[in-house]
């Protein structure tokens, strides 16, 4: 039978201790980093602006490809705005307003957190101006080269759309006022040439078919 002293069981019990803290330590889900959410700019916008919204860790590190839900309300806690959106490659994601009528909102975003970043919400004031005009924004501070290019592109696809639509509705009508004028042209023309017999006091009388087909030049009597 094996003798183990007061000392051997003392220091095993202390390795079990140690070996239980560490594994209770990384599964804990306060071992994930701490998460910040900037929305940039002085919080004024145009009508129809674009709101930057950044995610990075507590290092500072951008996180991309996370979801963000943003919710912007009015008067009386009026929701106009409420969707989803997904962070970039530097950790920036964008949201476009549209027709945003002038006054005083509050926009809140919320991350959800995963495994490796904690939850965070944060709300702040934005003020919504017809017509401002937004400064001028670095977009290579924002996205990725491949990222620029992808919205160049996008953008480059749907101007050419544009114009093809309308060059579209151009050809279409101006085929169809050409069809158009052209039978007019072919109905003024049929009814001048389809004029009926006129007698000889002048008067228009109808014209007699004979049994072989045959108009003749008086009616018959």
């Amino acid at each position: 039978m094996i003798k183990i002293d007061k000392k051997e069981l003392i220091f095993i019990g202390v390795i079990i201790i140690v070996v239980a803290a560490i594994a209770a330590f990384t599964a804990a889900p306060g071992n994930a980093k701490d998460t910040e959410i900037s929305i940039l700019g002085d919080g004024v916008v145009g009508d129809n602006g674009t709101v930057y919204i950044k995610l990075t860790n507590g290092e500072k590190a951008a996180l991309s490809g996370k979801t963000l839900h943003v919710k912007i309300t009015g008067k009386n806690d009026k929701v106009v705005y409420d969707n989803s959106i997904k962070t970039h490659a530097t950790g920036v994601g964008i949201v476009k307003l549209k027709n945003m009528s002038s006054g005083d909102y509050k926009i809140t975003v919320t991350f959800d957190g995963d495994a490796n970043n904690t939850a965070k919400s944060v709300s702040q004031k934005l003020k919504v101006k017809s017509g401002y005009v937004q400064e001028d924004v670095d977009n290579s501070t924002l996205f990725t080269p491949a990222e620029l290019a992808e919205i160049e592109r996008t953008e480059s696809d749907s101007a050419s759309s544009d114009v093809s639509s309308s060059d579209s509705y151009s050809d279409s009508n101006s085929y169809s006022n050409s069809d158009s004028q052209s039978s007019d042209d072919t109905s003024s023309s049929s009814d001048e040439g389809d004029g009926g017999l006129i007698d000889e006091n002048g008067n228009e009388v109808e014209e007699v078919i004979d049994e072989d087909g045959h108009v003749v030049n008086s009616p018959e009597t």
